[in-house]
């Protein structure tokens, strides 16, 4: 690269060179004494406006001069209907020529000179004024030449010049102005327009057009700021290697709402150089408004090289070429962009470039973007190139790349110095490549309240192919960086994170050393595998910053991601945040490993620590829940590696930390959930002497009455019980269920009941496994219908066949300590058929007694669909169906009360009854956590004794109540207590 600049330096030297040599010629020949001209004013006004030709044919120099005005003559050439040519063909005979003051003004017309200049003025005060003319020059002259402080003025009409400059100034504040002009410049080294020491030239409105090598559109060199050309509203294009648009060469350019179009070989749009400038000008362009499009290879939006500055404003600018940049600034050059967009197209087609100070001085090669668009499409097509000292500041920009291995920010070897990148309120995004990538040079870059994001990786720092090592200091302020990093081994990669930005890795990443004050995510994607590392090598410091880790809740063997220390040390604060990523939950030997220490790393003691944002965090205890445990973040694990940390899933029993409270295995939410299955499965569990006590006394057989009746109950109770794997459970419950007859049928000596029943009802219950508990909330309403059929009219004898149907719906909730409150629905059927018969055993005239063989067969089917935990455990499995037997006996008898047979209501009766049930059900339940399956053991076979009392309140209102116990295994007991009435009418 450094060779084909200096190439180009030499070029620019001849074509100045050769310009200076024409000039000193022509003034030469004006020199001379002897004039030989057709229109000549020495000192007084000629005017012509009869239309005429003036030819001098091939009289050669002065003496052919066409119009010549001299010592403060005054020439006017008026178009007064007949339009006046202007031609001369002898070598140096100008075709108008004002010197020593003199003034020349043309209106219409043409002028062709064949081997001369066609417009020539020199002399401070000496001018010449076009109104639309048409002007040609040939043979390598300029075609309008002002020096020495003359003026030439051109308004409309056209400038052509054949092998040479189209429009030049030169010397001691010359000035050319040209007005919605049409300027043509033709051959190698010819411009359309120059302004050179001192000389000042403005177009507006306009059009240039150039073609040949180094042709460019406007030019300025020599004399820095004072040597300008201004182009405004004008249409610049230029076909022709290195032929740029604008040119400035220790001179200056300023275009406003200009167009410039390039399609030569390295044809810039607009290009500052100071390459030739040994007094130490400032070259410089600013721009504003406009577009500049360039489409030839290697050919350059803008560029600013040696110390030149290039500033535009709200510039439109795209590149079409191989090799081509938007922006490029080298050896100290300075180029700054106030909005606008930069598009470049083709194989390494970069966006913004920056490449080395300037040599013997401080200055560096400087890039800059404000509220600016980058788009680069094509391979290797850089978003932003630096090397060297050099740098690049973006603000409130975007720079996104399309092609393959096309970085967002690029940093390549360039001489010797660090490029610098400052990056604010920015977005940097390359969608086939690295966001930054180092090659064998070192960049120190700083992302503030910016994003960059990188599709292969989010940082590269790579060796160049020589070995020489590349190193990369990167800091996040309120930043995010998106991408894994890769780094050659020798080369460096230093990042911060401040706490409001974040690292997003996807894949496995290297970093030298890291400072973690926010947040390096690696479980990036829900659902994503786990499986990444991030690798440091020399030194991971947090200040209070978090690592996000996916892992498999389960085994010592669970797939997780994963920090490694490769000889680095582990200090200062950082809370890893676990997210869940499957795994069946399991008890661990050593524990899943978190944090791992290889080639000599090490970790302080209080260097990591849970994030209380984990999947399952167990606020106030430390802990995770997943699946069906509990984990703990221990350095050393069970009996692992000292320096590394481990998930640990079982309780520890030695050297464990003070502040580390050992936990059982099996967390207690599992019981809780269980517990809700349990109470919904068999809450609306009923028989018909629950339901309805013994229907009516002997004597007044419903069968006899009128025939209607509603009933209520309402029930609480309260068990204990051994759980799964070490958890224990307490249920407390309670029901109101009320129904009544809508139907009654006479059928031989019997008789048949229909109805219909609804019931609210709930359960409370605990599941703990020592130090922690959880709860458990279960709430619902159910409707069902039922039919009896009694095979005696006096019902308190006889046989007797019931069934009912019963469906619930339920409100469920579990809530863990130190866990959010999960809540979930489910339903539950509950079909019965029950038989029975009662024998009568003593008969008197106020007392009898009847015993009573029962059976019962309950069906219930539970349904509870899949729930996700807020900690991503996935509990399911939780619908069963289930058979149930229930054999009992039921001793009851009917007491009456002569005493009160004369009251309002008849003989008040009595039933005293005691019940002993032998219940049988399934011997376990089950629900599955995460791909874990827990099977809780369940007391197949219960005993139950109760004793209560049924009474006449009225001759329509019956009460009841009853107090009873289950016994069973696992410890299982429980205690419940009834009140139920009926009222007929």
């Amino acid at each position: 690269m450094q060779s084909s600049y200096s190439v180009r330096a030499r070029e620019q030297r001849r074509a100045i060179t050769t310009r200076l040599s024409v000039i000193a010629t022509a003034c030469l020949a004006f020199s001379q004494p002897t004039l030989a001209t057709q229109i000549l004013a020495p000192g007084v006004e000629v005017q012509i406006d009869d239309g005429r030709a003036i030819e001098t044919g091939t009289t050669p120099g002065t003496a052919g001069i066409a119009v010549l005005a001299t010592e403060g003559g005054r020439v006017r050439i008026l178009d007064s209907g007949g339009a006046i040519s202007v031609t001369t063909e002898g070598g140096g005979a100008h075709g108008l020529a004002a010197m020593s003051g003199s003034t020349i003004d043309m209106r219409g017309g043409g002028i062709d000179t064949d081997n001369a200049m066609a417009l020539y003025a020199i002399n401070a005060n000496s001018r010449i004024g076009l109104d639309n003319v048409q002007v040609f020059s040939g043979s390598g002259y300029v075609g309008v030449w002002a020096g020495d402080g003359a003026t030439i003025g051109i308004d409309g009409g056209t400038v052509t010049a054949d092998r040479g400059n189209a429009l030049m100034a030169f010397e001691n504040g010359a000035r050319i102005d040209a007005r919605d002009t049409t300027i043509n410049a033709s051959g190698d080294n010819a411009a359309g327009v120059e302004a050179n020491l001192n000389g000042i030239v403005t177009v507006s409105r306009g059009v240039v057009n150039t073609s040949g090598r180094n042709g460019h559109g406007l030019y300025a060199i020599g004399g820095g700021g004072d040597t300008l050309v201004d182009a405004t509203g004008t249409r610049i294009r230029t076909r022709g290697e290195r032929g740029h648009g604008a040119h400035a060469v220790s001179g200056a350019v300023r275009v406003r709402d200009t167009e410039i179009v390039t399609s030569g070989y390295a044809a810039a749009g607009v290009w500052a150089d100071g390459i030739n400038d040994p007094s130490g000008y400032v070259s410089s362009a600013e721009l504003h408004g406009g577009t500049i499009q360039t489409t030839g290879e290697a050919g350059y939006g803008m560029g600013a090289l040696s110390g030149a500055t290039v500033v535009a404003h709200d510039v439109a600018l795209t590149t079409a070429g191989e090799g081509a940049a938007g922006v490029f600034a080298m050896h100290g050059g300075s180029v700054t962009l106030d909005g606008g967009t930069v598009t470049t197209e083709g194989a390494e087609a970069q966006g913004l470039m920056a490449f080395g100070g300037r040599t013997g001085t401080t200055l560096r090669a400087t890039a800059r973007a404000d509220g600016v668009t980058v788009t680069t499409r094509g391979a290797r097509a850089q978003g932003a190139v630096v090397g060297g000292a050099a740098d690049l500041d973006l603000n409130a920009s975007t720079i996104t790349t399309h092609g393959v291995n096309a970085a967002a920010l690029h940093a390549e070897a360039y001489d010797a110095g660090t490029s610098t990148a400052m990056i604010v309120d920015s977005q940097l995004a390359a969608n086939q490549a690295a966001g930054i990538h180092v090659v064998g040079s070192a960049l120190d870059a700083t992302l503030r309240r910016s994003s960059l994001l990188g599709s292969t990786n989010g940082v590269e720092v790579l060796n160049a192919d020589d070995g020489t090592r590349g190193t990369l200091s990167l800091a996040l302020e309120s930043s995010t960086l998106d991408g894994a990093a890769r780094v050659d081994a020798g080369s460096t990669f230093n990042l911060s994170v401040d706490a409001q930005s974040a690292w997003n890795i996807k894949g496995d990443a290297m970093v030298t050393s890291l400072a973690n004050g926010g947040t390096v995510n690696l479980a990036t994607r829900a659902g994503a595998t786990p499986g990444q590392t991030l690798t440091v090598t020399r030194d991971y410091v947090g200040t209070g910053g978090t690592v996000r880790l996916a892992t498999q809740m389960g085994g010592d063997a669970s797939a997780t991601d994963k920090i490694v220390l490769d000889g680095a040390r582990a200090s200062g604060d950082t809370s890893l945040l676990i997210r869940h990523a499957g795994g069946e939950g399991a008890q661990t030997v050593q524990g899943i490993r978190l944090v791992e220490t290889r080639n000599g790393g090490a970790t302080d003691a209080a260097a990591f620590r849970l994030n209380p944002g984990s999947d399952g965090y167990r606020q106030g205890v430390g802990s995770i829940a997943a699946g069906a445990y509990d984990y703990q973040l221990v350095r050393g694990g069970e009996g692992g590696k000292a320096e590394d940390w481990y998930l640990v899933a079982q309780a520890r029993t030695d050297g464990q930390p003070d502040d580390v409270t050992p936990l059982p295995a099996l967390r207690p939410e599992v019981g809780a959930y269980l517990n809700n299955k349990l109470a919904a499965s068999t809450l609306l569990f009923h028989t018909l002497r629950d339901r309805e006590g013994e229907r009516a006394a002997a004597g007044t057989s419903d069968a006899d009455g009128p025939g209607r009746n509603a009933w209520l109950r309402t029930v609480g109770s309260t068990a204990s019980r051994n759980g799964a794997l070490g958890l224990t459970g307490s249920d407390t419950r309670y029901l109101v269920h009320i129904g009544g007859d809508v139907l009654r049928l006479p059928v031989d000596k019997g008789s048949i009941h229909v109805g219909v029943m609804g019931a609210y009802g709930g359960s409370r219950n605990a599941s703990r496994n020592g130090p922690l508990a959880a709860h458990g909330k279960v709430d619902g309403v159910s409707a069902g219908v039922y039919g009896t059929w009694y095979g005696d009219r006096h019902t308190e004898t006889g046989p007797y066949v019931d069934v009912w149907a019963m469906y619930g719906a339920y409100d469920n909730e579990v809530n863990g300590a130190g866990l959010p409150s999960e809540r979930y629905r489910s339903s539950n059927l509950v079909t019965s058929i029950e038989a029975g018969h009662a024998f009568p055993l003593h008969r008197s005239a106020d007392v009898r007694t009847y015993l009573e063989p029962q059976l019962q067969i309950l069906y219930a089917n539970y349904w509870a669909d899949r729930h996700v935990e807020q900690g991503g455990t996935a509990v399911s499995q939780l619908s069963e169906s289930s058979l149930t037997t229930r054999l009992g006996l039921r001793l009851h008898g009917d007491v009456s009360h002569p005493e009160t047979a004369g009251s309002p209501i008849g003989v008040m009766r009595m039933k005293p009854f005691a019940e002993i049930n032998w219940w049988h059900g399934p011997a376990s339940q089950t629900a599955q956590f995460d791909s874990f399956v827990v099977r809780e053991d369940l007391p197949a076979n219960r005993l139950e004794g109760r004793i209560g009392m049924q009474g006449d309140v009225t001759r329509r209102l019956t009460v009841w109540g009853s107090v009873g116990f289950e016994a069973g295994a696992h410890d299982y007991t429980a205690g419940k207590a009834q009140l139920g009435m009926r009222y007929r009418w």
